[in-house]
């Protein structure tokens, strides 16, 4: 769940269905800055309860020329960040479903691309985006556990760059 309005299908509460995906997602984007600390929840959501829901499936796959060539996925991912995907749009459904986006920092300047999972058979790395308070009250009825994650390490790739821009500061410090 976040509430950024800069994220590849707009603010709302970001289901995944890929569970190494989202062990993931919480070690490089929620623990490092909630004291090595994360949970997955996880729900079980009847079909009848799903099926109720008015959630629009984005189209990744055809070009639409009305949309300068993008699919409307892509044109959907990179329009949410800048802020030209409105409430207006988004409330005429409760969510959203289709692959993440692979290079959300790079947006609105490149084009999307759809991300792929970590898990062993790779496929396209999904996603469910509720809008509508409506499904979001709804899904608190369909959760069935929470996964915790406690002192989990800074991914490697952070730590490196904070020991480099350490050493940098310090070489530009005591040397200039």
């Amino acid at each position: 769940m976040d509430a950024r309005a800069n994220l590849d299908f707009g603010p709302g509460f970001h289901l995944n269905p890929h569970f190494i995906d989202a062990k993931n997602w919480c070690e490089y984007h929620i623990a490092p800055f909630a004291g090595s600390q994360a949970a997955i929840l996880i729900f079980q959501i009847p079909m009848a309860v799903y099926n109720a829901w008015i959630i629009h499936e984005l189209d990744y796959i055809t070009s639409e020329p009305n949309l300068n060539g993008l699919t409307e996925w892509q044109y959907f991912v990179q329009q949410c960040p800048t802020g030209e995907i409105n409430n207006r749009t988004r409330s005429r459904y409760d969510g959203f479903s289709g692959p993440q986006c692979s290079n959300p920092h790079q947006l609105p300047t490149r084009t999307a691309k759809p991300r792929y999972t970590n898990e062993i058979s790779q496929s396209l790395a999904w996603q469910i985006s509720l809008h509508s308070s409506n499904a979001q009250a709804q899904i608190m009825d369909h959760l069935t556990s929470v996964v915790t994650f406690t002192n989990i390490p800074p991914p490697l790739s952070r730590l490196l760059f904070l020991l480099l821009l350490f050493f940098f500061c310090y070489y530009t410090c005591c040397y200039f």
